[in-house]
């Protein structure tokens, strides 16, 4: 390939054809100001063998299976498709024609004038996730954007599948595609003006993906299935709605680089690892985050790139959040990095000192008094002793709990009785307090310590009085519950319909803000302040 100028890109042309016939394109060279329509492609590289071939401007060009599938799918019968693709279109083997390119990429996304979202071939039980799909189409256009959990469906008579019904684990499985664990379909989808997602000959519109997203992020259940973890899927297409509202709005600086890369710690994947980290640049609301030692630069290693992240934290913008994903890694066999600079590449098993998106900010406008060593391997920080821990509490939900089949019976009765455990030690625990804020019990304190005080939202917001009532429903269930795991449903809490109905959202909701931002941690309570995690 000829070398790009600045401010230039290639296109791909794909050629018409059939099913059966040989892929050809062709690559046209344009600036991106004045390039003609075109469209951009949002896959996933897959496995990195290039064990599939076309033919480009008349030779044998080797790409992935995952590609050639797309690019075979989305060729017209009858007429040319110009497309924008980045393993085809950037030089992959120039590092610097790759780190000008990703510079633009946002651009170049911006500029497209749609993107087609390819989630991969069609499988068997694709049939049933888009035939769910229309039913949720048809239920908001009827009823409006409403949860769509398995106590709202029996509820409300909201004409979903039963919670054992196939359509529900086609569903799943269909937001578990690689696609929505992929840390450059951010920059993508954010930046783009229209997009469809297609799954082999099966295709809808993003505004429906993003509607139902936003039912099931509330109830925190898709069927049977917690969406925590089991449908990371919704997560990330909350996180893009987000990130495009916050490009709307003027002055915005919610987004930071650091921010960002808390939230995509857990749930996506890059192939270079540095990517962890470039494939952000371009959906930062807050530039200033960023820094000059850290622009995109593939001359540098992954050990650099980290470190200047953590080092721009530390002494320019003057934080130390950078800490509270650092420490010793849970996969000593990765990149040695000092023990203050996070390790971006893996989720060190979503453990974090502080909730992402929290805006907690104990020390006002304090700085921190820090020094960093002339060969970056030590950090100093002035510190003093806040407090001393009295007593923890005892986790019975461990990580089998995440691979959990929620379909199992017994799988169901073994987490209904670790979560009673768990909140009747916490109670316990709450019991130790000395002293709580006025007008509130140490039961209040404890229940908004489980969920942070916050909501499940992307960004989270301050936890509402709601969610009191729905830990007063969870603790009625648990009253209900039998030594085998299973309920007495001659129970008062099944005796009160009303009350069941009012509270089941608050209740599901509270659950699932709990879940997220218990992972990892441990409650416990220190001899002078309140109950803290």
């Amino acid at each position: 390939m000829d070398a790009l100028l600045q401010g230039h890109i290639r296109l791909l042309c794909i050629e018409p054809g059939s099913d059966e016939s040989q892929i050809a394109v062709r690559l046209v060279t344009t600036r991106l100001e004045s390039a003609p329509p075109y469209e951009g492609l949002s896959y996933t590289w897959g496995v990195a063998e290039f064990n599939s071939t076309i033919t480009c401007d008349g030779s044998s060009f080797p790409v992935t299976q995952n590609l050639y599938d797309a690019i075979r799918y989305l060729r017209q019968p009858d007429c040319e498709r110009v497309m924008w693709i980045d393993a085809i279109c950037i030089n992959q083997r120039d590092n610097q024609e790759r780190t000008e390119q990703v510079g633009i990429m946002k651009n170049i996304y911006a500029k497209a004038v749609h993107v087609v979202i390819w989630l991969g071939k069609e499988t068997a039980e694709d049939k049933d996730a888009f035939t769910l799909l229309s039913r949720f189409e048809k239920l908001f256009a009827e009823k409006g954007l409403v949860d769509v959990g398995t106590v709202e469906n029996f509820l409300y008579g909201l004409a979903l599948p039963a919670q054992e019904s196939r359509e529900w684990t086609a569903l799943v499985r269909l937001f578990q595609r690689p696609w929505f664990q992929r840390i450059w379909v951010l920059q993508e989808a954010v930046m783009a003006q229209k997009m469809t997602v297609v799954c082999g000959s099966y295709f809808v519109g993003w505004t429906l993906i993003h509607q139902v997203a936003l039912s099931v992020q509330r109830s925190g259940a898709l069927g049977a299935y917690s969406v925590e973890p089991h449908a990371p899927g919704i997560t990330c297409i909350v996180v893009i709605e987000s990130l495009k509202l916050a490009h709307k709005l003027p002055q915005n600086k919610d987004w930071t680089l650091l921010e960002l890369l808390r939230l995509t710690r857990t749930k996506y994947n890059a192939t270079d690892p540095r990517d962890k980290v470039f494939a952000l640049h371009g959906v930062v609301t807050d530039l200033s985050s960023i820094g000059d030692d850290a622009v995109v630069n593939y001359s540098k290693s992954m050990k650099e790139v980290y470190t200047d992240v953590a080092v721009h934290n530390l002494t320019k913008q003057k934080t130390l959040f950078c800490l509270a994903n650092a420490g010793l890694s849970v996969y000593p066999e990765n990149l040695k990095l000092p023990s203050w600079v996070p390790d971006w590449s893996h989720d060190n098993e979503r453990k974090s000192i502080l909730a992402v998106g929290a805006n907690f900010n104990a020390a006002l406008d304090t700085q921190p008094i820090l020094s960093i060593s002339e060969d970056k391997k030590v950090l100093t920080v002035r510190g003093f002793v806040f407090d001393v821990v009295s007593e923890l509490n005892k986790v019975y939900a461990g990580r089998e709990r995440i691979h959990m089949d929620p379909t199992v019976d017994t799988e169901q009765r073994k987490k209904g009785l670790a979560v009673k455990r768990t909140i009747e030690n916490c109670i316990g625990l709450a019991k130790a307090v000395h002293k709580v804020p006025a007008g509130q019990t140490s039961e209040d304190v404890m229940w908004r310590t489980l969920c942070c005080d916050l909501t499940p939202d992307i960004p989270p917001n301050r936890a509402p009085e709601e969610y009191g009532r729905g830990f007063q429903l969870l603790r009625k269930f648990h009253e209900a519950l039998r030594e085998d795991g299973t309920y007495d449903f001659t129970y008062e809490v099944y005796k009160s319909p009303e009350f069941l109905r009012d509270n089941w959202v608050h209740h599901t909701v509270f659950l699932n803000a709990t879940q997220k931002f218990t992972i990892a941690r441990n409650i416990f309570v220190v001899s002078s302040l309140p109950l803290a995690c």
